[in-house]
This record gives C-alpha cells, structure tokens and sequence, in this order.
C-alpha cells in the first residue's frame, strides 16, 4: 500500500510523500532490507527537513538510526539516537524523547556502558511511568531487568521483572510477558 499511496503522492506537493516514505523505510527495515530502508529514510528525511515537518524528522532520524544498529554499527546508531533526542526536546515532544533514551540505552549496554546504560533506562523508565506508556514500562523492565541480571543484581532484576510481568499480563500483551518470563527464568538460574 506504500508504493501505490507513493505513486499517487508527488514529492514536494504532498504532505503524505514523506509519511509514506518513512513507513515504506520501515518497512523495508523489518524486513531486512537494509539499503532500501536507508535510502527511503534519507529521501523522507530531506523532505521533513524542507517542509519543516520537526516531529516527523525526529521519527525519520531515530529509524535511521534503527538501520545503523542492526548494521552493528554503534556509533552512527548513537550519533542519530543524540540527534532524534535533541529534535525531541527541542519540540517538546516527550513520546521522541522517551524512544531515543531507551534506543541509546540499548546502544550503552551493547558497549558494556553498564552504568550510563542504567542511568538512560532508568531515566527512560521514570519517563514511561509519568507518561502512563504501559508498553513501554514492560519493555524497559525487560532492559533493566537483563542489565541488572548481568551485573549480579539478583534482587534488584527480579523486583523489576516481577513489576514488568504483571503490567504485561494486565495489558494482555503475551510477547512481552513470554519475554519478561524468559528473562526472569534466566535470573532464576544464575542463583
């Protein structure tokens, strides 16, 4: 539906043009076709840029960003997770804010920043919960509760599994609870 929505949009004259090239980018970044995604995002990022479209931009950023970390390449990722981050504070969009702290927090586990990476989850968790983003609440106690697990924090990853698992089974979502389960079994184990 992208290409057919592309095809009856005109770059420059269209406001859509961008949005479906940044969802058409994504596209082609689930699936694993990494050329096509960077090429989509960067054509959809010039057009936010010249249409001004800020919020937009910032999403089109972090995807690129999405692109460089599954190409393992850690440093790009964190330039565009610090860029996506700013554009969100500077448009006051918290929801912006929020993906780039636990994108670059991943980024800083990765590295083996173990204590920058737990300050960025858990400032990104503190700003899930005041945000009332269950999904990303779950998610984030997932991060903490493997990174906590990885530096011999027992108790500490079990409490913020245990909280994790029972906002997952509230939301009914099943992947993140069979995550968090994996993930609290694994710390089961180290014991």
């Amino acid at each position: 539906w992208c290409r057919e929505g592309l095809s009856l949009s005109n770059r420059g004259k269209d406001a859509r043009w961008a949005g479906l090239t940044y969802t058409a980018g994504l596209i082609a970044w689930y699936r694993g076709e990494l050329g096509a995604a960077q090429q989509l995002l960067e054509d959809a990022l010039s057009e936010t840029v010249a249409t001004e479209d800020h919020a937009e931009s910032a999403a089109v950023v972090t995807a690129l960003g999405l692109v460089a970390h599954r190409r393992d390449d850690l440093d790009s990722a964190e330039r565009h997770y610090i860029e996506a981050l700013a554009m969100g504070e500077a448009i006051n969009d918290p929801s912006r804010v929020l993906t780039a702290l636990q994108n670059m927090a991943v980024v800083q586990h990765q590295r083996g920043a173990f204590a920058e990476a737990l300050a960025t989850y858990q400032e990104a968790f503190a700003m899930a919960r005041a945000l009332e983003q269950i999904g990303r609440e779950v998610q984030l106690s997932g991060n903490l509760g493997n990174l906590w697990r990885y530096l011999g924090q027992r108790a500490q990853a079990e409490d913020v599994l245990k909280d994790g698992l029972a906002r997952a089974r509230d939301a009914g979502d099943r992947f993140m609870e069979g995550s968090l389960l994996l993930i609290s079994g694994e710390v089961a184990l180290d014991h």
